[in-house]
């Protein structure tokens, strides 16, 4: 799992299809009242080119707190 930011959004790249799931599972069930999508990456050079990411509009102070429910 990959995250980033820019400004106050908060962006979370799964790595494989468990973190995919397991991601979505903690955005669904924890963070419900939060606003979330799938982004693409289309900027070439980026090391997250071509890939699907999500974006958290003002969930940076959120990281943390998803960084420890991943880990379970």
């Amino acid at each position: 799992m990959q995250y980033d930011n820019h400004e106050t959004d908060l962006y979370i790249l799964p790595e494989s299809e468990e973190e995919r799931q397991k991601i979505i599972f903690i955005l669904e069930n924890y963070f419900v009242m939060w606003d979330w999508n799938w982004q693409y990456s289309n900027v070439k050079g980026n090391s997250w080119y071509g890939k699907h990411f999500i974006d958290m509009p003002f969930g940076i102070d959120l990281k943390d707190q998803i960084i420890s429910l991943m880990k379970g």
